[in-house]
């Protein structure tokens, strides 16, 4: 290392990458996620250099990203038990995506939505859509087990299915249409 060049950490690529795709990213970890760390995430986008200062801190820190409009409306659809690009609810087929594998061998698809939906969605007993609200932890991140995170497919995140985005349109529709008194709506732009 020459005078004036900065050490890398092993989480500076791994960050870099994450936050050039848009996700809205924290650190998990007792060590550097205090109250105000976590009141900082919730409310804002951390930069990258915020991101390598705490992960510098505690490099066994898990990473997740939260859903929805802080991560450009990226979102998951939890997969349990089941392969993921079975039709899952009334023949809606999810199409290939960037795709983790937790340690306890359930799936997260990540899709690009149109809008951003809050909460938890269910479209079938074995699917769950992971909406605003709600985190994912990203790979490399490991338990503390030692068990990792990591990618069944690590491709680009495509958009949603058009049947999903439809679906989840009608449920939140739907859930607003009952909420309309206490003017909590389920889906903003």
């Amino acid at each position: 290392m020459t005078a004036g060049e900065i050490h890398r950490g092993p989480w500076d690529d791994i960050l870099e990458g994450y936050h050039s795709m848009g996700f809205a990213l924290m650190p998990v970890s007792d060590k550097v996620l205090t109250r105000e760390v976590f009141n900082y995430c919730t409310t804002n986008r951390a930069s990258v250099n915020q991101l390598k200062e705490w992960f510098r801190a505690d490099a066994d820190a898990m990473l997740a990203a939260k859903m929805g409009n802080p991560s450009e409306n990226i979102m998951g659809v939890k997969v349990v038990n089941v392969d993921p690009f079975e039709p899952l609810y009334k023949g809606l087929n999810l199409c290939e995506t960037r795709t983790i594998l937790s340690p306890d061998g359930n799936y997260c698809l990540l899709y690009r939505f149109p809008r951003c939906y809050k909460g938890l969605f269910e479209i079938s007993p074995t699917a769950t859509l992971i909406g605003e609200g709600y985190l994912c932890f990203l790979p490399p991140s490991t338990t503390t087990l030692g068990n990792k995170y990591k990618y069944e497919l690590k491709m680009p995140i495509n958009p949603a299915p058009r049947d999903l985005v439809i679906f989840l349109s009608m449920c939140a529709t739907k859930h607003l249409i009952q909420k309309v008194k206490r003017h909590t709506p389920q889906f903003y732009e």
